[in-house]
């Protein structure tokens, strides 16, 4: 990277060669999924889980907000 005055910039990038991209089909046939279709499942589960937990403590702290602020609305309204 050169630099000119204060901001970076950027030299041409060499494109790849045709040894790269061989080189890229021999190793992508070993490449298999790293998760199971059942393992997918469970994850997707357990994400739906956590988004429920999370939005059921939200509502709760916003609850609590609410109650408390009331009572104090109604104590200075006395």
């Amino acid at each position: 990277m050169e630099t000119r005055g204060r901001w970076p910039t950027l030299r041409a990038v060499e494109q790849p060669t045709t040894e790269g991209k061989r080189m890229h089909a021999e190793h992508s046939q070993a490449v298999t999924e790293p998760f199971s279709p059942s393992e997918v499942e469970q994850f997707r589960a357990d994400d739906v889980h956590a988004a429920r937990t999370v939005v059921s403590l939200m509502m709760g702290i916003f609850l609590l907000g609410v109650v408390l602020y009331s009572i104090i609305a109604v104590i200075a309204a006395m």
